[in-house]
């Protein structure tokens, strides 16, 4: 599995409406060199330009996602509850990736939104990337409101058990 890692940087992404609270993670392996866990830090920029900058504490993965360790079946398995539309995992995803950047509900994510990030979870190859949001922007266009996430997450569904399938 791959993880994606935190940005330092606040910059914008033109697929983003926004800027993002720079982060980082502490991660900690046990004694075989497994990944056990991490603790990802946010600086709230909004904080910091008014002369405190304090480096906070986001989340904990194993508090956050109830999982008691991090590989292939954890990251799996909440990568499905994405895919699945799971309103909790979803939300948690969303308000750490922004890291506090306003809420989940000041930032909505919509159908375009769901997709692009399920894209960047699932699609390692540039290529294959590409194609997916190629996928993304067309199926959202052609519908609207929840079919139109649901549509979109049962393509990127298929398209990912389909991968899993050939390798």
């Amino acid at each position: 599995f791959t993880m994606h890692l935190p940005s330092i940087s606040p910059w914008r992404w033109e697929r983003l409406k926004y800027a993002r609270n720079p982060t980082f993670r502490k991660i900690s392996y046990n004694e075989y060199g497994e990944l056990e866990d991490y603790i990802q830090y946010y600086l709230n920029l909004p904080k910091a330009n008014m002369g405190r900058a304090d480096w906070e504490k986001l989340y904990r993965f194993s508090e956050v996602y109830k999982l008691d360790k991090i590989n292939t079946e954890t990251m799996t398995s909440i990568s499905e509850k994405l895919q699945d539309l799971d309103e909790e995992t979803w939300s948690n995803y969303y308000n750490y990736l922004t890291a506090k950047v306003g809420t989940p509900y000041d930032l909505p994510c919509d159908c375009q939104c769901k997709g692009n990030e399920l894209c960047s979870i699932l699609k390692i190859r540039n290529d294959e990337y590409t194609d997916c949001l190629e996928l993304v922007a067309d199926t959202c266009e052609s519908a609207s409101g929840a079919s139109a996430v649901s549509a979109t997450m049962s393509l990127i569904a298929v398209s990912f058990a389909w991968l899993k399938f050939i390798m």
